[in-house]
Parts: C-alpha cells; structure tokens; sequence
C-alpha cells in the first residue's frame, strides 16, 4: 500500500511542473486578453499567441539557466556534498557486497592488509550508523 501511495505521488509530482507552467500561461493569457481583445477579430487568436509568447520566454529562460549559466551543476554537487552516503558513508548495499565478496576474495589472495582495512572502514559505518544492520538484514530475508 504504501509503495502504491508513493507511486501514485511522484506522477503526480512529475506533471505538477508542466501543469502548472501551463495554468500559469493560461491565466495570464485570459487577464491579458481583456486589454488586447480589440486587436484581434478572435479572441482565441490573442490568448493563444499570449501562451506562445508565455511559453517562449519560459524555454527561453530555461535554455539560459541550463545551457549559460549552468546552474543546475552546483545543485547537483551540493546535493552530493550534503549526503552522507555519497562521501564517507557506505550504503547497505555496498556494505553487503564488501562483506560478502570483496572481503572473502581479499582473504582467499592473501590480501589480509586490504581486507582489514575494508573490515574497518565496515565496522565504522556499521559503528556510527545503527539503522545499517536492519537495512542489510531486511536485504538478506528479501523484504
């Protein structure tokens, strides 16, 4: 039920934007109409070149921000400097693969000086994150 209910609010969330950008555009299409009406023999002709016009400067500004002034890459790195798990912390699953493979096939090579070093860097995300264990046990059982 509640991976369905998540499902169900991301699609709405990735139409949101595009739903909203078109409300928008429409809005101001109508309360503009009123002062260009008498332009324009249909007044369906000046709502839609309003919404052109809307949409225009909309990928305009778009296209600026992600092709000049590439905004979006900053984003992206602080979004990576502020997850744990993107720079000293391991995910369940990265610690699952060191305990099952990396570690064993650095024994079985001789590499016990690799493989304590892998086992500690384990027992410190094991130490200073206490939700890891239950993660790597629901992993193992398949829930």
């Amino acid at each position: 039920m509640k991976k369905w209910l998540l499902v169900q609010f991301w699609r709405v969330q990735q139409i949101a934007m595009l739903a909203s950008l078109s409300l928008l555009a429409v809005n101001l299409a109508l309360t503009a109409n009123q002062y260009i009406e008498w332009r324009f023999s249909n007044s369906y002709i000046g709502t839609s070149i309003v919404i052109i016009v809307i949409a225009a400067l909309i990928w305009t500004f778009g296209y600026i921000w992600d092709r000049k002034l590439k905004l979006w890459k900053e984003q992206m790195v602080v979004s990576i400097e502020r997850n744990p798990y993107a720079t000293k912390h391991m995910t369940p699953k990265e610690i699952a693969t060191h305990i099952t493979i990396w570690i064993p096939w650095l024994r079985e090579r001789g590499k016990d000086a690799e493989a304590d070093f892998w086992q500690r860097i384990v027992d410190w995300n094991f130490a200073s994150d206490t939700t890891l264990q239950e993660a790597i046990d629901k992993m193992a059982v398949g829930d």
